[in-house]
């Protein structure tokens, strides 16, 4: 008679498990909006292996009601020493437009913006949207200075030597 009392169980221990999971997806309209902060050496105006990341960043979330519109939710965070910043969001702010930005840097030769000082995040749930945490695309500093040691990189992508066919 053991048998009716395991099924109970594992009837009992699924259904906690889906309830866990469905918690933890963040359909309870929480988010996270996580991504990365780096200093480009090599002034190439995107994140490449010789980026380095920017601890101690200060990164802004606001969302309004239109581009121009009304501010109706901001929070800030601040990037680990792997560049990385998490800020969580609450509420649904679907009908929104929620950007993320920043405005100082940390790297004292690293001050100059990478084309845009921001980005825009989608904050809607739905059932394709339905996990937790929405990635930013990587903002990023150049340095002042071109640094010496990118040349190799310049050759090794042959970045200005384009070839035309003739």
């Amino acid at each position: 008679m053991g048998k009716p009392s395991s099924l109970v169980t594992l009837i009992v221990s699924t259904l906690c498990f889906s309830a866990l999971l469905e918690f933890a997806h963040g359909d309870n309209g929480t988010y996270n909006i996580q991504g990365r902060i780096y200093c480009d050496p090599c002034r190439f105006q995107q994140e490449t292996r010789s980026s380095i990341p920017l601890k101690g960043v200060k990164v802004i979330l606001q969302c309004k009601t239109s581009e121009e519109g009304n501010m109706t939710y901001t929070n800030t965070g601040l990037t680990d020493q792997n560049g990385v910043y998490t800020i969580p969001m609450n509420d649904n702010h679907e009908n929104n437009y929620c950007e993320i930005s920043t405005d100082q840097t940390t790297h004292p030769s690293c001050t100059e913006t990478v084309a845009a000082k921001g980005d825009r995040v989608t904050l809607i749930n739905t059932n394709v949207l339905s996990f937790s945490t929405r990635f930013v695309r990587p903002l990023g500093f150049m340095s002042k200075e071109y640094d010496p040691r990118c040349a190799l990189m310049v050759k090794e992508y042959d970045i200005f030597n384009i070839k035309v066919d003739d």
